[in-house]
Parts: C-alpha cells; sequence; structure tokens
C-alpha cells in the first residue's frame, strides 16, 4: 500500500465513523443537524476517493448520499429500519475498503448495489416531481444555503513538507482540478530554487459559491504532507472587480507574508466592508485546528524511545557529577535533569489519546445488539475526553466490548420483565471514564437484572471449584465469574454469555496492570470497575536489590518497610513470617529467582505490599531507594518469568528489573495451595 493510500484509508475510515455516530444521533433524537453532519462526511469521503482513484468507493458514497439527501428532504420518512439500512450501507463502504477487488464482483455486493440504487432513484424521481432542484446541484449544494446564495473570495497558501515534482502525479494536482471545475481559481506556482522541477509553494485566490470548510475539506487527506492556510477576503466575487488582475500580477512579485496585507487593501479601496466577524471566527477556528496535528504512531514511538534515552543518560550524567566534587558540573546536571524531565512529561502527555476514541463503536455495538434481542436500552457515555495511553486504548476496547454485549444480553431485562418488576421499560447502560489519583478508572454499570450470589455458589459447587460449607464474602463469590469457562447463563444466545470469555477479559486488563471489580445487586444491576495506570512507559517505584540483581517495584503498591533478619526465614516452612503482630505470606526474592552468587547478608528488607487481592511481604537484600523508571521491554531469557513485566537501566548502566507484584503473589498462592495438597 502506497503512502497516499494509507493516508486516505486513515482520514476515509474517519469520516465513516464520523458519518456513523450523526446517524446513531440521528435516530435518538430525529435532529435533521445530524443528517446535515453525516451528508457533509460521505461528500468528503466521495470526493476523497475520486481524487485517490477509488472510483467505486466514491460512486457507493455518492449512492449513500442519495439516501441522506432523501431523508433531509423528507422524501425517505423516518421509517422502522432506515437508519439500520444507511448504517449498513456504510458497513458495506468499510468492506469494500478492506476486502480485495473481487468483492465488488460478489452476489453480496451486487444485491446492497441494487438496493442502494433503487433507494437513490426513487429520491431522484421524487424530487424532480416536486421541482426540486436538480441531482447534481442537490448533491453539490454546501448544507448551509444561507451562505451559499453569495459568491465569496479566499485567499490560501499551501505549504508542501517537502518540495513537491511538477511532474508527478501528486493528490494535490487533482485537487486543483476539483475546485477549477467549481470555482474561479488562480494559482501561482513558486519554485525551488535549487530545482525547478521542484515546487515550494502554492497561492490560490478562489472565487465561488463555496465556505472555507468545503476549501479545507478539499485537502483533508493530504493535510500530513501540505500546510494549508485559508482566509476569507470578501464577500464577492474579486475576479470580476476593475484592477483585480493587474493586483494578481503584484503579488506574484511581493514575499509571502504581505500577500494577505496587499489584497486586504485593495478590497478595502473598493470601499466594501470585510467580513470581520468571519475573519475573526476563521482566525479563531485556523487557530484551533492549529492546536492540534496528526502525528503517526510511528513517530511518537520514536520519540518516546529517543526520551528514554535521554532520561538513562542524564542518569548516568547525575552519577558522575555526584562523583566528581564538581559544583558547576553537578549544577549543570541538576538543569539538565530538570529539562528533561519536562520534556519527558510532554513526551508522554503525547501518548495520551481521550477515550472516545473507543467509545464511538460502543454506541453502535449496544445498539445493534438490543436490536437483537428486542431491548430498549439507553447506552450513556460519560468521561469521553478522560484521555489515557494509546496502547491500553487498543488494549481495553475488546474487554469493554464483551462486558457491553453481556450487559444487554445478560443484564438488561426484556421491556416485558422490566414492566413487570415496575421499571422503566427501556434500560440504561453506562459508561463511565475518570481520574482516580494516578489512575483513570472506568465503571460500566447496568440497570438490569443483577448477578445472583446462590446462582453463581451452586454452579461453583457444581464444577467443583468450592465446597457447600465455604463461606465467602460477596467480592469473592462474584471473582468466580473470571474463571475460564464459568457461566451461570440458561441459554446460549448469538450475542453473548455473560461468564463466558471473561476470564480473558480479566487477563487482557491485568496485561497493562489493570485491575477489574465486580459489585452487583440482585434485580437492581451490575457495575463493572476497571482501573488502569494512564501509562505502563514511566514508573514510580522503589530501587531494591537481591544478591547482585536490581529490582524494580511500583512505588504504588508499597505500604511498609522493615528489617527482616534472613536466619527467621532460613528454616521457615510455612512462608509465613509475623511483622506489626500480625502474620503474613512473604516471598524471597533470592530463592524465588535462585540468585546466589553473593553471601546472604544477616540482615535483609521486608516489603508490605498491597496487592489486588491480598498482601504479601518482599524480602530482599537492600532498598536503595525511590526511583522513576522508563520502562523497556525485556529480553528472552526472562520471556518465561512471568512476574517481570520490564527492565530499565540504571545510570551507571546496570539493569533493574521491574517486578509485576500481581502475578507474583498469583504464583505465591498457588504455590501454597499445592503445599497443602
Amino acid at each position: 500500500m502506497s503512502k497516499h493510500d494509507e493516508v486516505f484509508r486513515e482520514e476515509a475510515l474517519e469520516q465513516l465513523e464520523i458519518a456513523e455516530q450523526a446517524l446513531l444521533s440521528f435516530e435518538r433524537s430525529f435532529d435533521l443537524q445530524d443528517i446535515e453532519e453525516a451528508f457533509r462526511s460521505l461528500h468528503t469521503f466521495k470526493g476523497a476517493a475520486h481524487i485517490f482513484s477509488f472510483k467505486e468507493l466514491g460512486d457507493f458514497a455518492h449512492l449513500i448520499e442519495y439516501v441522506l439527501d432523501g431523508i433531509r428532504n423528507k422524501v425517505i420518512h423516518n421509517e422502522p429500519g432506515i437508519t439500520t439500512k444507511t448504517l449498513n450501507y456504510l458497513d458495506h463502504l468499510r468492506k469494500m475498503m478492506n476486502e480485495s477487488d473481487q468483492f465488488t464482483k460478489t452476489k453480496k455486493h451486487k444485491q446492497i448495489l441494487e438496493e442502494v440504487n433503487e433507494i437513490a432513484n426513487h429520491v431522484i424521481k421524487t424530487l424532480k416531481q416536486n421541482n426540486q432542484e436538480k441531482e447534481e446541484a442537490l448533491l453539490e449544494a454546501d448544507i448551509d444555503q444561507e451562505d451559499q446564495e453569495n459568491i465569496s473570495t479566499y485567499y490560501a497558501s499551501l505549504n508542501p513538507t517537502e518540495p513537491i515534482d511538477s511532474g508527478s502525479f501528486h493528490p494535490i494536482f487533482q485537487i486543483f482540478e476539483e475546485l477549477a471545475d467549481k470555482t474561479t481559481l488562480e494559482i501561482v506556482e513558486e519554485r525551488d530554487k535549487n530545482n525547478e522541477a521542484l515546487i515550494s509553494r502554492w497561492d490560490l485566490y478562489i472565487s465561488g459559491q463555496i465556505t472555507k470548510e468545503d476549501i479545507s475539506a478539499e485537502f483533508l487527506f493530504i493535510e500530513d504532507e501540505v500546510t494549508t492556510s485559508i482566509h476569507k477576503v470578501a464577500n464577492f466575487d474579486l475576479f470580476k472587480e476593475m484592477g483585480f488582475d493587474e493586483l494578481l500580477k503584484v503579488l506574484k512579485k511581493i514575499p509571502s507574508e504581505q500577500k494577505l496585507e496587499e489584497i486586504t487593501q485593495y478590497v478595502s479601496s473598493l470601499k466594501d466592508t470585510l467580513d470581520t466577524e468571519e475573519s475573526k471566527q476563521n482566525t479563531d477556528k485556523k487557530q484551533k485546528k492549529n492546536s492540534s496535528l496528526r502525528v503517526s504512531s510511528e513517530k511518537i514511538d520514536d520519540l518516546m524511545n529517543l526520551v528514554s534515552e535521554l532520561v538513562t543518560d542524564q542518569a548516568s550524567l547525575h552519577l558522575l557529577a555526584s562523583q566528581s566534587n564538581n559544583s558547576q558540573l553537578e549544577a549543570l546536571a541538576e538543569n539538565i535533569h530538570r529539562h528533561i524531565q519536562q520534556l519527558r512529561d510532554i513526551s508522554f502527555d503525547m501518548t495520551l489519546v481521550p477515550v472516545e476514541r473507543m467509545t464511538g463503536k460502543f454506541h453502535r455495538m449496544v445498539r445493534d445488539c438490543a436490536l437483537a434481542m428486542d431491548k430498549e436500552v439507553d447506552f450513556i457515555v460519560k468521561g469521553e475526553k478522560t484521555e489515557l495511553d494509546k496502547t491500553f486504548i487498543e488494549t481495553l476496547s475488546d474487554p469493554i466490548m464483551h462486558m457491553l454485549r453481556n450487559c444487554v444480553d445478560h443484564g438488561i431485562e426484556t421491556p416485558e420483565e422490566r414492566i413487570e418488576k415496575g421499571k422503566p421499560v427501556k434500560g440504561t447502560i453506562t459508561f463511565d471514564a475518570f481520574y482516580s489519583g494516578t489512575k483513570v478508572q472506568i465503571d460500566i454499570i447496568d440497570d438490569g437484572k443483577g448477578l445472583s450470589i446462590p446462582a453463581i455458589k451452586n454452579k461453583a459447587i457444581e464444577k467443583g471449584l468450592i465446597t457447600a460449607e465455604e463461606a465467602l464474602t460477596d467480592q469473592e463469590v462474584f471473582q468466580l465469574i473470571f474463571i475460564p469457562g464459568f457461566s451461570t447463563a440458561q441459554n446460549v444466545t448469538d450475542v453473548s454469555g455473560r461468564g463466558v470469555g471473561m476470564d480473558v477479559v480479566k487477563k487482557n486488563i491485568e496485561s497493562i496492570h489493570g485491575s477489574i471489580d465486580i459489585h452487583s445487586k440482585e434485580g437492581q444491576g451490575t457495575t463493572f470497575t476497571i482501573k488502569v495506570p494512564l501509562t505502563l512507559s514511566i514508573i514510580d517505584g522503589l530501587l531494591v536489590k537481591a544478591d547482585d540483581t536490581h529490582f524494580i517495584v511500583p512505588l504504588a503498591m508499597v505500604h511498609k518497610c522493615y528489617e527482616v533478619p534472613y536466619n527467621l526465614l532460613a528454616n521457615n516452612v510455612s512462608k509465613w513470617i509475623t511483622v506489626d503482630n500480625e502474620p503474613h505470606p512473604f516471598i524471597n526474592i533470592r530463592k524465588e529467582m535462585t540468585l546466589n552468587t553473593t553471601p546472604v547478608p544477616i540482615k535483609g528488607m521486608g516489603i508490605n505490599i498491597q496487592g489486588r487481592e491480598r498482601s504479601i511481604i518482599l524480602i530482599v537484600d537492600e532498598i536503595i531507594g525511590n526511583y522513576q523508571t522508563v520502562l523497556k521491554p525485556i529480553s528472552d531469557y526472562y520471556k518465561d518469568q512471568d512476574f517481570i513485566s520490564g527492565a530499565t537501566i540504571l545510570g551507571d548502566g546496570s539493569i533493574a528489573l521491574v517486578l509485576d507484584i500481581n502475578k507474583l503473589i498469583e504464583q505465591e498462592k498457588l504455590t501454597n495451595m499445592i503445599d497443602e495438597q
């Protein structure tokens, strides 16, 4: 796939997502502005598809435009199923993008094409009968009719990140042709000083029934390669004014930064006022647009890697400075430390993305599941702007989808059941994301039937997981549903099965050092609570040493530290130790990791660590101190060590291993169970 094809694909999928969300919003509110937004996105998609020579995609999008046009002109009434049909057409567009060229020859494609063609022809015929505007005028007209009644003139400057060969097939030349077809267009090129074949800048003068947003949309799919600045300079056609041709000749000769000022003065001399309010709005929009920039994830990853290297180098410099007895070097090292810390924080912030990146598809999924189950469900999303590491978004998306399916399928009752229980006919599922300390918490709440503790216990007894006499807290009972294959569902459905796959949900969440808990009350509903760190790229840790190996313990899990004589552990068969007058299980890192290259010290250090389900005492030789570290992937040598989650490079160049405390506790618990048996 070429670079331009990748750009098209990324932007095209984004436009389809916007259209889909607009349709879902329309289904809830019946606000025609949502149809306008969907239409605008499809129009942008269609134009880009034709620019990049994806004719079949553009043609199919053109047909969907007719469907939307029929809805907004009330040719197609909001009959049951029309939103579903249109959403299915968007799905089909995605399939056309993802499948091979042979997909358009399949029977399924031909059936859908015939169906949407039939609707489009009905819209065209009806609109003509109603003396509406001609087909092309309808489809190409801007949504805002008031703006379209007047011709406006714009000045646009285009600056490619790298000069573009004038003889190439770059999409920008196709965009110029598209603009020239519907506006009066004057293009002024600026050639590269070292190579006349390369173009380093364009100045465009555009007049027509077009808005600034329309012009911006034309260049949307190449915005990574070309920086665009667009200004409305007059609310009439400057090309028809005397002296404008002469002005264009002058503009070709003056520096770029003076051109806008020169045009402004010319318009003022015509004794016509500029639309100052719109100019201000456009400036605000321009500034807002410039406040964000699309950057590939590969570039962000490269930046993070470089910052990580700088953090490591800074730690080495700090160590050398402290050993040098040179006050100037120490001061310089401190300044560098401060600047790198700021750079690191800014870089880490760049890896964070809002959770709305994944909530968009949740709306559609909940809607479709509810329709399939003949249930009525309101899906409410809160905290969409809460930010998470982009890799966490990818990891959490599928587990949350599974949980939402469970909520619809087995949590929310049918309308008849809800009426019988005195509940509102329409059930509610809420997705709520918010910051909780140094973590992000996501609550998934339904007001359905809740979990039955007796049913879960009976199923666990039936499977031999617990005995009938065993006393369990509610939380311990709820944790049983995370056992592989555990389910209390009476019927298997096509949508989901509560319990089935929940072990995978838990595993995926824990893979990013997260946790999941359940709170439920039978008859009232269930809440799943997910907690994950903001990022795994940086860890505030406690640097410790066992034998000649350094380890990092996540500081958030450290409760207290003690001195522990090693002779108390030597013959300890029970693997329990008493500290603060309370017994605790312990893990001796020396023994666990088979570390014995140096003599065992007389005294070690015990670290009271609070895990998710229990606490343990971690025994090490020495506690060195707090250490903020950049997490790096581990080598193949440690791949089989589940309780090692990564590594970091210390200031002296040595390696410290980052402990996965929850997995360490799980292994200790499993070992004790085996020993007891």
